[in-house]
């Protein structure tokens, strides 16, 4: 495998295994997308707080990654998060 984390794939197209940051760091998409849902979240808050938006952002993830079509899951976590947010708790079982 060569360093840009590429391998020869069905009918010769490539697939992606891992993928590196410029300094050799191996990229972890899910932590990304965690990242990235968070940032947006807290956006929309406008300054807000909200104790567990950690915690409430990954089981967001996790609920919705398991059966949705992976493009969709940031959109879909981040609806999730956004009903937890309004509702005051990521334990109130109506977002889902």
């Amino acid at each position: 495998m060569s360093r840009s984390g590429t391998e020869s794939g069905v009918n010769g197209r490539k697939q992606v295994t891992d993928t590196y940051t410029p300094d050799g760091i191996a990229f972890d998409p899910h932590a990304a997308m965690i990242a990235r849902i968070r940032r947006k979240a807290i956006e929309e808050m406008g300054g807000g707080d909200f104790p567990d938006l950690d915690a409430c952002v990954e089981r967001a993830v996790k609920a919705v990654g398991a059966g949705s079509v992976s493009a969709f899951v940031p959109l879909l976590a981040l609806r999730e998060v956004r009903c937890c947010i309004r509702a005051g708790t990521c334990a109130c079982g109506t977002c889902r």
